[in-house]
């Protein structure tokens, strides 16, 4: 179950990362519920990214084998560059910006 002033968000991060796959989540200084980011069915798998400046360490992001990304906006993460993550939404109110692995 999820708050009203949640269901966009969660909506949002639904539309665009399928089920059945691993996913990165960098807060920063924001706090954020991401209980329905699990999907539907609960079959993501959520991975809270801490310290948030491991976000810049793009290879041991490959090394947790994260598939998608879920960074909320932050000045921490004003400036980042990644090579193997692909920018491919950002979420009407601007907060929310979903990278996926390119393969």
């Amino acid at each position: 179950m999820q708050t009203y002033s949640n269901y966009a968000k969660c909506e949002f991060v639904n539309d665009n990362i399928p089920e059945n796959v691993i996913v990165g989540f960098a807060t920063g200084k924001n706090h954020y519920q991401e209980y329905c980011f699990f999907g539907k069915d609960f079959s993501k798998s959520i991975i809270q990214i801490y310290p948030d400046d491991k976000i810049n360490d793009e290879h041991q992001l490959l090394e947790m084998n994260l598939e998608y990304l879920i960074i909320y906006k932050d000045d921490l993460f004003e400036n980042l560059k990644f090579s193997k993550y692909v920018l491919i939404a950002v979420s009407p109110d601007g907060n929310m910006m979903i990278y996926k692995l390119s393969k």
